[in-house]
């Protein structure tokens, strides 16, 4: 136990431990009985996502067709570092939609936070 904390994270663990069953059954009730309201917040978010960013919607739908109707083959794996799970694509210029990048979701992530910076940086 750490006396610093006073003692409350072991006494929520044993609680945890001894409500278990009960506290996981009431979080997939909850889970269940809110299911049509999340559908429907992610729906809304998505019809405004593409609403204010109509051009790179248009290029992922176009990529994604591309794709399922084999015009542009997927990469399996990781062109920046060679991994072959959680791939994602990345379009460098959405005016040009089957020009496409396959990277891994950490390589992904990181280069549009460094695209991010850069682009705060050249705002300034």
């Amino acid at each position: 136990m750490r006396p610093w904390l006073g003692g409350k994270k072991e006494a929520d663990r044993r609680y945890y431990y001894r409500h278990r069953e009960e506290i996981l059954n009431k979080n997939r009730e909850c889970y269940r009985r809110n299911r049509e309201r999340r559908c429907q917040t992610n729906r809304e978010w998505k019809r405004k996502w593409i609403k204010d960013h109509p051009e790179e919607a248009r290029a992922q739908w176009r990529a994604r067709k591309a794709v399922q109707y084999h015009k542009v083959p997927l990469k399996s794996h990781c062109e920046n570092c060679g991994r072959r799970e959680d791939l994602e694509r990345h379009h460098p210029d959405y005016s040009k939609p089957l020009e496409v990048q396959t990277l891994c979701r950490s390589c992904h992530t990181s280069l549009s936070k460094k695209l991010e910076r850069r682009d705060r940086i050249g705002d300034s």
